[in-house]
């Protein structure tokens, strides 16, 4: 059994316990941070202008460094509209996960 402690070892005891938490989502997060890895990469590597986009996806990655316990929050407050007002009409078919920056005063 004890060779499957990495497996089944965080079901045992308080799952609060951060070796509890590590041996359960420590090679998910992993993979997902080599995935945004090779993302910037990309987007390193291509040409083009600049984006609003990858302005915020930076953003957001500055909210990891803190050490505060709403890092989540605020990853998702640096893609979100901070205005109060909706746009009178939709400039796109669809979503583009961030927001553009722009705030309508009519």
């Amino acid at each position: 059994m004890s060779r499957f402690r990495c497996l089944f070892g965080a079901f045992q005891g308080d799952m609060a316990d951060r070796k509890n938490i590590l041996d359960l989502y420590f090679l998910d997060a992993r993979a997902r941070l080599i995935d945004i890895a090779a993302f910037m990469d990309r987007v390193n590597r291509a040409g083009g202008e600049t984006d609003f986009r990858y302005d915020q996806f930076q953003d957001a990655l500055k909210a990891l460094e803190s050490d505060q316990p709403n890092r989540a929050e605020n990853v998702l407050l640096a893609f979100s509209d901070p205005t109060d007002e909706p746009i009178p009409v939709a400039t796109t078919k669809a979503a583009c996960g961030a927001w553009p920056g722009e705030v309508n005063n009519d």
